[in-house]
């Protein structure tokens, strides 16, 4: 019984993906509210019925039958969750594309389905998205000289194209899908019964709070005169950080659908992966990367909260460009002190204070009692080997990291249904969550312990 949850992943990693691709390359969007409410509400029936189901046949099942019934129900319903976000677009896909950085949330094997949303979604022809680009400039629209057709790069909400002004500076332009505003705001009541449903499954918490929170994010995205404010705060906060560049908003030029900025290229993640690049350049990023993500938490307090690859770029000399700044998080006070206390405990090796600092952030059992220490240790054992002085840790040398983070997972699954997390918590382990993953892509090296030693005793 003990291996059902690690088999039923691997055979995931060889399912085949094609629920989120198109065979053609631009798609209409589905933009009828009573549409995407009968696709979503008869994806909540779905589940419903197989909770509902699942529970009655436990009555005649013994403890491991249950378990077995309860892990292929869980993977089938968030096969079945992805496969309907991922053909909607709009707020569907952009929740779905949430849960899958969210390694906390929900357990590795769901959120390994829910990461093939991450892929780039089909563009939606340039014609649609080039009336919306008048409509919302009006005679401004007149200051691009010249706009490519073929989208430089599409998503969830919106997709982006190049361009060039008539005094000859080059541009992107984000544009917001049609009606993508009405669409979302008509998804989320059924989005939130479907995905508590499936929340359901495995955790006894109260689901509305997490919800209200990447709610209140993809709400925020949709902003994108928000983004620009967003963009222009963090410009401000790393004007003498050389190593950070965050692209200029052409603030002429941005309305609540539209945001234009000015075009800064480098090298592509996935370029910055391959042999083309020396290792001590990889480390470099890395580098810059860590240094940004605790800057952001001890310093600013304030997070660029989404951490997909793809919203960095690189250049040989060790800078890092940031991208799309929709998804911002304001760390509150009680959660910068906890991390901070966390962080120290860590460094000084004092793991019997963790499971009370846990508590002090939110984070506890349903009855109030400590999270039990051999819970913690197995995790924070892991970020002591990154923090450690020598040898010099490698992110990405552990090729059982995730099967490792898999088996705990599995082992602590019974005993992490009642746990309790704020929902202040959420953006900022999916951005811890997701530079790791970053790191572990550059086989990253570096003095981990020392650069994040620096910022937390500072903030003492």
């Amino acid at each position: 019984m003990q291996d059902i949850f690690l088999l039923a992943f691997k055979y995931l990693l060889f399912y085949d993906n094609v629920i989120i691709h198109s065979k053609e390359k631009s798609m209409s969007l589905l933009t009828k509210p009573y549409q995407r409410a009968l696709k979503l509400g008869s994806l909540a029936g779905r589940v419903g019925a197989s909770v509902l189901g699942n529970r009655t046949f436990n009555l005649f099942r013994t403890d491991i039958s249950k378990e077995i019934h309860k892990a292929d129900n869980l993977i089938k319903n968030a096969r079945r969750t992805v496969k309907t976000l991922g053909s909607m677009k709009g707020g569907a896909m952009k929740i779905g594309q949430m849960l899958s950085l969210h390694e906390g949330l929900f357990p590795p094997e769901i959120t390994a389905i829910f990461s093939t949303l991450q892929k780039e979604a089909p563009s939606i022809p340039f014609d649609e998205m080039h009336q919306q680009l008048k409509d919302d400039l009006g005679d401004k629209y007149k200051m691009f000289s010249n706009i490519h057709t073929e989208p430089y790069a599409s998503a969830s909400i919106g997709q982006v194209h190049v361009g060039e002004l008539t005094n000859g500076q080059q541009v992107v332009i984000k544009i917001q899908y049609p009606k993508i505003d009405d669409v979302i705001r008509a998804d989320l009541k059924n989005l939130k019964n479907v995905l508590g449903r499936l929340f359901a499954l495995f955790s006894s918490i109260e689901w509305d709070p997490i919800w209200d929170e990447l709610k209140a994010r993809l709400l925020e995205e949709l902003d994108y005169v928000n983004e620009a404010n967003n963009i222009l705060r963090m410009r401000k906060l790393h004007e003498n950080i050389p190593d950070i560049i965050i692209p200029d908003v052409i603030q002429s030029l941005c309305s609540n659908r539209v945001l234009t900025m000015e075009r800064v290229d480098g090298i592509s993640p996935k370029m910055a992966c391959t042999d083309i690049y020396p290792q001590h350049m990889k480390d470099k990023w890395g580098q810059v990367l860590f240094e940004q993500l605790n800057r952001s938490i001890f310093v600013n307090r304030l997070l660029h909260a989404d951490p997909n690859f793809g919203n960095f770029a690189f250049q040989t000399d060790g800078k890092v460009i940031l991208y799309d700044f929709g998804c911002v998080k304001q760390i509150p006070d009680y959660i910068h002190k906890g991390l901070t206390d966390l962080t120290c405990a860590v460094l000084d090796d004092h793991l019997e204070s963790i499971p009370d600092i846990m508590r002090t952030m939110g984070v506890y059992k349903g009855d109030g009692d400590l999270l039990p220490l051999d819970m913690i240790e197995p995790y924070y054992q892991m970020f002591t080997d990154a923090f450690r002085q020598t040898p010099v840790y490698i992110f990405g040398e552990d090729r059982e990291f995730y099967q490792k983070l898999i088996a705990l997972g599995r082992t602590n699954l019974p005993r992490s249904h009642d746990i309790s997390v704020p929902k202040d918590i959420i953006f900022i382990d999916r951005t811890v969550v997701g530079t790791i993953g970053n790191l572990r892509k550059l086989y990253a090296s570096g003095p981990w312990g020392t650069m994040i030693e620096k910022y937390v005793r500072d903030t003492i």
